[in-house]
């Protein structure tokens, strides 16, 4: 699962579009918001929202990622 961008909270500044390593978060220059142009390739290491200022990304692990870590997802 690929990052969760709050539209209500982005400000548009590209600070996750920066840290991002594989460059899966983009900029949609309609609405000048962040999105997970390729939430395949998302490595899930949270620099994006790590960098966030302001607290806008959450990122949801998927399942087969979080049983193996023995995390119960209730």
């Amino acid at each position: 699962m690929p990052p969760v961008f709050d539209a209500n909270l982005c400000t548009g500044c590209g600070t996750c579009e920066d840290t991002c390593p594989l460059d899966v978060i983009y900029m949609d220059e309609q609405n000048g918001r962040s999105f997970a142009k390729y939430p395949e390739e998302c490595w899930h290491c949270g620099s994006c929202r790590q960098e966030c200022p302001v607290e806008a990304i959450q990122i949801r692990f998927p399942l087969r990622v979080m049983v193996p870590a023995g995390v119960v997802p209730y």
